[in-house]
Order: structure tokens, then sequence, then C-alpha cells
């Protein structure tokens, strides 16, 4: 299954300006600042490859890794934008082809917005990393620092092979119940446990015995993360890792 993202400007396609639109500034893109005290990355997430799908055969490695850790640890002005810089760290699940001996996959990315000076607002989609998601990264190895040449979300749910999206159809009164049925089930565990109630739930996987629905509230640095798998037969709630 080939999955894209667009999150280095994840708003286009919703944004609402107030004034002219304004691309970010144009030359070469910048260079990324110091990483934080004892920190350190494997690999290169291309500058401006925002929109990337995943092309297995253009890397010799294959490795599924789930998201340990989104930081933003720094940010620069340019202009009317500002760049905002993460480092994302994966913990190796498996290599599927190819060699990898790191239990690790970690690089750094730019995420430019516009500041509350421009004028220009954007509506901001959530990260596609969040941690305890699962990708698969195609990595061409051969490189002084391993290159991010593909990747696409896998399921949360063990074997981790394609994301299967929810199939329910909300034209139909029964797919409207059988939703209602999972999220209230998220909810009464969520109290349960003392997981807050504000933010964002959404279904993202359906498999032949389960849901997988995701909650977080906050965003960038403050982001908090849950993942459940709901029985569909009982709608049993399992806090998933």
């Amino acid at each position: 299954m080939r999955m894209r993202w667009a999150w280095l400007v994840a708003g286009w396609l919703g944004l609402v300006m107030a004034s002219g639109c304004e691309e970010p500034p144009a030359g070469p893109p910048p260079a990324s600042p110091p990483l934080p005290a004892g920190k350190m990355v494997n690999a290169v997430f291309p500058s401006g490859k925002g929109y990337m799908p995943f092309q297995s055969e253009s890397g010799d490695a294959v490795v599924v890794a789930k998201c340990r850790s989104v930081q933003e640890y720094a940010k620069n002005l340019r202009g009317n934008w500002e760049d905002h810089w993460y480092l994302v760290e994966w913990e190796v699940l498996e290599v599927e082809r190819g060699q990898w001996p790191a239990t690790m996959v970690a690089f750094v990315f730019d995420d430019p917005w516009p500041t509350p000076e421009s004028g220009i607002m954007l509506k901001r989609a959530p990260f596609p990393y969040v941690t305890g998601r699962v990708f698969a990264f195609s990595l061409k190895t051969t490189e002084a620092l391993p290159l991010i040449v593909g990747m696409e979300e896998r399921s949360r749910l063990s074997p981790h092979g394609a994301r299967m999206l929810p199939k329910l159809d909300f034209r139909t009164a029964e797919s409207k119940a059988e939703y209602e049925a999972v999220m209230k089930a998220v909810r009464i565990y969520e109290a349960g446990q003392g997981i807050p109630a504000v933010g964002v739930s959404q279904l993202r996987e359906e498999t032949p015995s389960a849901y997988v629905v995701e909650h977080w509230t906050g965003f960038g640095k403050f982001q908090k993360a849950w993942a459940f798998r709901v029985a569909k037969s009982t709608y049993q709630v399992e806090l998933l890792p």
C-alpha cells in the first residue's frame, strides 16, 4: 500500500488566508541546528520532502520501527516564517530487507510555519509522527549517513503489516451505531484510567477482529498520545504500548 504524507506544510488544503499567500523563503534549505546534548541521528530525512511515497525500490534496506519520542529542540526565524526543528526517535521492530544493525532510527526534520505577524493563517493538521505509531522506512544505507528515500505507516498491531483503514460507511445507521459504540467504550476506559477526555480521538484501523483508536492532546512538544485496541465482538478495550 502506497501512503503519502503532507506534513511540512500540513494545512495547505484547509488553509484560510488573512492576506495573500506567501511561501517560505526561497533558496537552499536551512541547516539543522545542533542537537540536544547526548542526542544523535543515524539517518537523514531530505529537507523539503514532506510529500514522499513509499519507494522500496529506491533503498537497499527496509526497517519497521515504532515511534518513541518526538521532540521539538530548536526554532529559527526566516522572514515571516519560523522553522521548527524536531528530533524523532524510533525503536526498530524488524528489518524486512537488507541490513540495519542499529536498534534505533533517529532523524530530524524541519516544519516551517508562518509567524503570527505574517497575517498568514494555516489550519494545522496532526503530525504523522505520533508516539506509538509504526512506520516502515526505506533507506539508502550506502550514503555516508543513511538517507530515507520513502516511508509508509504500518499497523500498530503485530505483525505490523499494511494499515487497514476503517470500512465503516457513515451513510448507514448501522455503521454510525457501531462507531458510537466503539468510541463510547474508549471513553469509559479512559475515564477509569484517568486519561484526560480533552483532545482528539480518531478511529484509524480496522481488522477482522478489532478496531484501533488513537487519542492525542496538544501538538509537537506538548503532544501526548494513547492508542487502544477495541474488540469487535465485546467492545473490550486494551491500551496498546
